[in-house]
């Protein structure tokens, strides 16, 4: 039979991954992957798109990764290793173990084999490799989206995805304290809602804001009923960003986003952010229409560089 162009036969398909047609047979009906295209006669053909992530689980496999994790870290959109076979390369066609996605693979790996020193050791070469900005948009949100995907599939035990949580927030707390704080720049208050602990987007926020000249003033995972309002009210912020990552304290206190609208409601001086990656009903939205809402950290990113103390004006700029 004749394979129409641009398509691949499952004898093809086998020979440039490397592995039997049996195998790519099985992975199919177990994992869904590859998805090929069926002829009107019956015949399966392949894409070259599926040959590169047939590759790619090969290759990861190789690396140390169970079958389903590799199959699932190629399916994730921005979180997989590069399809040109699972390793990024340079520009004398050796592999990059710096570039971000092989970060990724290599920090989820670390995580799978519980190398606590390893996971920490990968996080300080990328932030030097790449700086604050774009690890923590390349490296540190399709981990962070990685590891949740993980989670919620339970393909990574309590103790692997706490490993890896503290070790980012452990890691982020030190870069936090290595920097120098603008001594008149604005003042932004950070904390997440109320019975929510987890904080390590915030931190990412908090890295930021001080390289733009903000100072921060931050009161910690699950802050207590009442504690917000009043550093509010003493510390008279420019800014109030506030996270919330799970619904859990929403079922805890159903009153909750009602009372932080009242707090931004009485202090209409201050600009307040909350960041949430879900979306809240229509009640809970009318219930604070003073606080603005988003699931992007650009967002956020984006209103405290528009009022960064760094940031040059318009004459300055003609100037």
């Amino acid at each position: 039979m004749e394979t129409p162009r641009g398509w691949f036969s499952i004898r093809q398909v086998a020979d440039r991954v490397g592995v039997t047609t049996q195998l790519i047979r099985k992975w199919e009906q177990r994992y869904r992957l590859p998805q090929p295209r069926r002829l009107p006669n019956g015949y399966r053909v392949y894409s070259e798109s599926d040959i590169k992530r047939l590759v790619t689980v090969r290759r990861l496999t190789e690396q140390g990764y169970s079958v389903q994790n590799a199959m699932i870290a190629v399916s994730l959109e921005g979180a997989s290793p590069s399809e040109t076979g699972g390793e990024a390369l340079d520009t004398s066609g050796q592999p990059r173990h710096d570039a971000p996605d092989q970060l990724v693979a290599d920090l989820l790996l670390a995580t799978e084999q519980g190398e606590q020193e390893r996971i920490f050791s990968l996080l300080q070469r990328g932030y030097h490799k790449l700086g604050i900005e774009d690890f923590s948009r390349l490296v540190l949100q399709p981990l962070l989206e990685s590891i949740g995907v993980r989670w919620s599939r339970k393909m990574l035990s309590e103790y692997q995805e706490h490993l890896i949580s503290t070790a980012i927030l452990n890691f982020l707390q030190r870069v936090r304290a290595s920097l120098v704080e603008e001594p008149f720049g604005p003042l932004v208050l950070c904390s997440t809602v109320p019975y929510e602990r987890h904080e390590i987007t915030l931190q990412v926020l908090m890295i930021r804001a001080l390289l733009l000249g903000w100072r921060v003033a931050y009161l910690g995972a699950s802050p207590a009923p009442g504690a917000i309002a009043a550093a509010v009210v003493q510390l008279r912020p420019e800014m109030v960003i506030l996270s919330i990552t799970t619904t859990f304290p929403l079922d805890t206190d159903p009153h909750l986003i009602r009372d932080l609208g009242t707090v931004a409601a009485d202090n209409p001086a201050t600009v307040f952010w909350m960041g949430r990656p879900f979306t809240l009903t229509h009640a809970q939205l009318d219930a604070c229409p003073q606080i603005l809402q988003t699931g992007r950290m650009e967002d956020v990113l984006g209103a405290l560089e528009q009022h960064s103390p760094y940031r040059r004006q318009p004459h300055e700029q003609q100037a």
